[in-house]
């Protein structure tokens, strides 16, 4: 294989933790094990791109050639900062949600007494009703206690969820994102959607 052809092995192989990491923010809280295999995804990009560097660096004999032959190096920093930007952020989450919003009101509206409970990118631990509303709990959730879906349809579910310690951050008309914001109620504490790594840890359950 060509010196050349190496460094596009890296740029290819950032497709996969680009979808684990977007998989693993799709959901409020995001999923534990998907985010986990993103970053050793994005540290065997890292150690593959590294190797390319090198070699495609030992090509150059002038600045010139150097510069044409070096500027794919450029693309694996680009991607993992904007996806880790994107994932960051709200944007994945509210575009799931988006797309799959009309099976999600069928599994509320018919849902199966047990499990498995899952809707396309979604995985369920629990589904339940009380006063009106509909939870969904995420499984395995990766940066917070507890988070998840809610379905209130044809009212508010008022403030009755503070007392459990939940923040719920309107959606769209009935639905909500609910996390659990620890010691504070404040929502601009905590945000149910993307990837906050201060936050992240397997759960413990207690």
């Amino acid at each position: 294989m060509s010196r050349r052809k190496w460094v596009w092995w890296p740029v290819a192989a950032t497709m996969v933790p680009v979808c684990l990491l977007f998989d693993g923010v799709s959901a409020p809280g995001g999923y534990f094990l998907p985010l986990t295999a993103a970053f050793v995804a994005w540290f065997a990009v890292g150690v593959v791109w590294a190797a390319g560097a090198l070699r495609v660096t030992k090509l150059a004999r002038s600045p010139q050639a150097g510069a044409r032959a070096l500027w794919p190096l450029l693309v694996v920093p680009v991607v993992f900062a904007t996806s880790w930007a994107v994932a960051s952020g709200d944007v994945v989450g509210r575009l799931v949600f988006a797309l799959h919003r009309p099976a999600l009101e069928r599994l509320a509206t018919e849902g199966p007494t047990y499990p498995p409970w899952s809707v396309g990118l979604y995985s369920f631990e629990y589904l339940g009703r009380w006063q009106g509303c509909t939870t969904m709990g995420t499984r395995d959730p990766a940066t917070t206690r507890e988070a998840g879906l809610m379905w209130c349809p044809g009212h508010s579910p008022g403030d009755r969820w503070d007392d459990e310690g939940l923040i719920l951050t309107p959606i769209e008309d009935d639905w909500y994102a609910y996390h659990h914001g620890g010691r504070s109620k404040d929502p601009s504490s905590t945000e149910p959607w993307g990837l906050d790594l201060g936050r992240f840890r397997r759960r413990i359950e207690t």
